[in-house]
């Protein structure tokens, strides 16, 4: 049986947004046509199969323990539009990433990771290959991280980021706006009154949603869910995720009954489109699934720089707000349960971003480049 595939789509485990963007765009494609072969696959598992565990658990422990690193470099990065380091880690992990492309060959490949648009990039210069590569920008963002010649396509998530890429080069024709990709559930999904009468939830009540990524970085301030659980009237829905310190620890207290503890789920987006406010982090998947749930969202302590730079998209456009201690984040849910005119006017401003929005873009484009590159003769080597 071939190896290979129509489309390949390139992530990277950092966190859970790069593979459900990817495992958004793969659903979004098949919807047009279910024939294609589309393979997702992660580029350190690719270039380092044998440091990859050990990679991403360096990431983490990074990320909480010393941000400030991370940032560092993170900001670094978009200061020069050539970065020496990373053309020697392209040229360190090339011939591997070739060997694995000469294998699958793909008609297309989807980049939802930076370094995954780099290495395409380099292949396609040294191996002269004409494979079309597309760029799937995974924040609200216009970094240099992102863009590199023998990009036939970007998809970024609003006509600001958009406008901003023009103004670095990047041909206007080339930049399609899609918003960020998420899963079809945050877009089909309805209100779902039979979920809220089982977690025990009335019609009146105001639904607060905790949530905090893929390694549920949410409060662990006990005193926090004592003031939310003395509210009448209020029910908040905590998703730890994979933080199975914080589930164990909030499930001590059985004095919160207004307080209702999940750990890993597979359907958030039921919980998300009927809850009232979402509490989380920043990233950009997260962002998008809450525009599309019509969910104004507090962002809860954002550390990271691709947090803050979505951060301050979700304030300039009144779709929510920041809260940078637990003070704050008191303060802020105190104005969403006393004042409803807020919240209403964030749902009027989400619904008027979405306007703007329309993932069927995305897949409209990939079925028409495959359709443009399917015929052409690729992976001849010289």
């Amino acid at each position: 049986m071939s190896n290979n595939t129509d489309i390949l789509i390139l992530t990277a485990t950092f966190g859970s947004g790069h593979i459900s963007v990817s495992k958004a765009i793969k659903e979004e494609i098949e919807q047009l046509n279910e024939n294609l072969k589309i393979d997702i696959a992660d580029i350190y598992e690719i270039i380092s199969p044998n440091l990859c565990k050990s990679i991403y658990k360096g990431y983490e422990l990074l990320i909480k323990n010393s941000c400030d690193i991370y940032n560092y470099f993170y900001y670094k990065r978009n200061d020069n539009k050539i970065s020496q380091a990373d053309d020697v880690i392209y040229t360190l992990c090339l011939s591997k990433f070739a060997e694995f492309i000469f294998k699958k060959r793909p008609k297309i490949i989807i980049s939802t990771f930076p370094m995954c648009s780099g290495l395409v990039s380099k292949f396609k210069e040294k191996y002269n290959q004409d494979i079309s590569l597309v760029t799937c920008i995974t924040d609200v963002v216009d970094r240099w991280e992102w863009i590199y010649p023998n990009t036939d396509r970007y998809f970024v998530a609003t006509k600001e980021v958009k406008e901003k890429l023009i103004n670095k080069g990047i041909n206007r024709n080339d930049i399609v706006v899609t918003g960020i990709p998420i899963r079809k559930g945050f877009l089909e999904s309805e209100c779902d009154n039979d979920l809220l009468k089982d977690l025990g939830i009335s019609r009146n009540d105001f639904v607060i949603l905790m949530m905090g990524g893929g390694m549920g970085l949410i409060p662990d301030d006990i005193n926090f869910y004592q003031w939310l659980n003395n509210y009448d009237n209020v029910k908040t829905i905590i998703i730890t995720a994979n933080n199975k310190k914080l589930f164990n620890k909030l499930s001590q207290y059985k004095d919160l009954k207004n307080i209702i503890l999940l750990g890993y789920v597979d359907n958030v987006y039921k919980y998300m489109r009927n809850s009232h406010v979402l509490i989380s982090k920043a990233g950009g998947v997260t962002l998008f699934e809450a525009i599309a749930s019509k969910t104004p969202i507090i962002v809860y302590k954002p550390i990271l720089g691709q947090e803050i730079e979505n951060c301050k998209f979700i304030s300039s456009k009144r779709i929510g707000c920041v809260a940078n201690n637990i003070d704050e984040l008191k303060l802020k849910l105190y104005e969403y349960l006393e004042y409803n005119s807020l919240r209403t006017e964030m749902v009027n401003n989400i619904i008027r971003i979405s306007k703007d929005i329309d993932m069927q873009n995305l897949s409209k484009n990939i079925i028409s480049l495959y359709s443009m590159y399917n015929s052409q003769n690729y992976y001849n080597i010289n």
